[in-house]
């Protein structure tokens, strides 16, 4: 069994939940990510949020 992608994912969740309460930016349409809008990202999630 590997979980190795669940724990990304579980990370990405908590950093989600962090940048949240420090007011996480909206990265184009909800999922597009930043190959639609690379000039709002550094990086991006796969809800398409964005820091």
């Amino acid at each position: 069994m590997k979980l190795q992608g669940f724990e990304n994912v579980l990370a990405s969740l908590l950093v989600l939940a962090l940048l949240g309460v420090s007011g996480a930016q909206a990265c184009g349409e909800p999922g597009a990510g930043c190959s639609s809008d690379a000039d709002c990202c550094k990086r991006c999630f796969s809800d398409g949020t964005c820091l």
